[in-house]
């Protein structure tokens, strides 16, 4: 009961908890096993991995399940396609299109921008509109999940910027040492 209270409570707040890692719980993986609560188990898995087609799949097989469960189809879609425009972001180092996020979310083009606002009121991301190009850039985001593979990445990254701020320290430091020596040949 009380992992199924804690499954619950993490829908109706996915993305404000942010905690993917509940699925891999004991007590919440244990519902998966249940015939009972098997269906609760896959839609947490769906909140904490999933995207809005998983959620769309999972409702009309399970018609009338999630509101048994207290929770508001229409909230529950919101915070899905909150959480799928989080890892589109993940997904893209680059801007990304407006026709990109509309079909991922399921909208029209045009109710873009107002997405892109609720996800950065919801801290999700960090983002800039280019109306002109159409597209998003996206300066940070809430990684849904972050998994060994993301900690190598972060790693790799962290490397690269190092190598790059000692390149320019000792570019910098010539410089100093040319200004130097310039300056006190020319007294």
């Amino acid at each position: 009961a009380a992992a199924q209270a804690a499954a619950v409570g993490f829908i109706r707040t996915a993305t404000v908890s942010r905690y993917a890692h509940i699925v891999d719980l004991k007590a919440v993986r244990a519902l998966e096993g249940d015939a009972a609560t098997a269906r609760l188990y896959a839609l947490v898995r769906i909140f904490a991995r999933g995207r809005l087609g998983d959620y769309k799949e999972f409702v009309a097989a399970n018609a009338g399940y999630v509101e048994s469960l207290g929770l508001e189809h229409a909230t529950c879609l919101e915070t899905i396609r909150l959480l799928s425009l989080s890892s589109l972001a993940a997904e893209h180092s680059e801007a990304v299109p407006y026709a990109a996020i509309a079909a991922t979310l399921d909208i029209d083009v045009a109710d873009v921008e107002g997405w892109i606002i609720k996800a950065t009121m919801a801290g999700l991301i960090e983002a800039r509109m280019d109306q002109v190009k159409a597209e998003v850039t996206i300066s940070r985001f809430s990684q849904r999940e972050f998994t060994d593979a993301h900690w190598r990445a972060l790693q790799a990254r962290l490397h690269a910027w190092t190598g790059n701020v000692a390149a320019m320290l000792s570019t910098l430091e010539r410089g100093r040492r040319r200004a130097a020596a310039g300056g006190a040949g020319g007294r």
